[in-house]
């Protein structure tokens, strides 16, 4: 793969939080701020997209353990 290559998909890729916000209709800083616990979110959206990132999570830790 060319040094092009790799740095045009380095930069294009998107972050954990901009593919949850393009998943759930939100801004990447929303869904940032859910994250860092700054909104504690109790329904609706934001719950959702709290349960959502806790799954990224579940599953990026059981492929970690996998590759171990």
């Amino acid at each position: 793969m060319k040094l092009s290559d790799k740095l045009l998909k380095k930069h294009f890729e998107q972050t954990p939080y901009q593919r949850v916000a393009k998943e759930f209709d939100v801004s990447a800083k929303f869904v940032g701020m859910i994250a860092r616990g700054e909104r504690k979110p109790v329904r609706g959206k934001g719950l959702l997209i709290k349960e959502r990132l806790e799954e990224i999570i579940r599953h990026e830790e059981s492929n970690h353990l996998t590759t171990i």
